[in-house]
């Protein structure tokens, strides 16, 4: 059997076979991507990036190097088509969008705006809220300071003489009191 006869791997290429494959890369762009080009050019819109940006010096890269390069040229020019579509697309919604649209958004968070300037007993409460979540006690000598305030506390409520007498109504003074300031 006779031996297969192969053309050689060529592991350096010179200054002429490089200029080849750029050619060959100039040539594989597609035309409708340059029709893109043109026309965003003249409209003004993102412009999208072409071979002539490109770093045309591959002299003294490897084959990999310029591999990623010609990747990365290849997925900056899709990723600038997609962004434009994606905008164009935007834009003709806006365009279709009535000036009012869905204002149901908007009425929601007045409602909660007026809400709360005509209630300012719910103003009070939030700040009050938030306070106390920031006054959280953290450590164990604190918590059991506070425990201890609290028992006190608790000891004079019990030992008082309106609560002695009618414990629901003494409470529910107090309530009353705390509300009004």
């Amino acid at each position: 059997m006779p031996k297969v006869r192969r053309q050689r791997t060529k592991y350096h290429f010179s200054k002429a076979d490089a200029a080849a494959e750029k050619e060959r890369e100039n040539d594989m762009e597609l035309p409708e991507i340059e029709a893109m080009e043109e026309a965003s050019a003249e409209d003004g819109k993102l412009p999208l990036p072409d071979a002539s940006r490109r770093s045309n010096d591959t002299t003294g890269m490897s084959k990999k190097a310029r591999r990623e390069s010609r990747k990365n040229d290849w997925l900056k020019k899709v990723g600038a088509i997609h962004s434009r579509q994606l905008e164009e697309k935007a834009a003709e919604k806006r365009r279709k969008t009535a000036v009012v649209g869905d204002i149901m958004p908007l009425q929601n968070a007045l409602d909660e705006v007026a809400q709360i300037l005509v209630d300012p007993e719910t103003l009070k409460e939030q700040t009050e809220k938030q306070k106390l979540a920031k006054a959280r006690v953290v450590s164990r000598n604190k918590r059991q300071m506070v425990l201890a305030d609290e028992c006190k506390k608790f000891r004079q409520v019990v030992s008082h003489e309106q609560f002695k007498a009618d414990p629901l109504k003494a409470i529910g003074q107090h309530l009353k009191a705390a509300a009004k300031t």
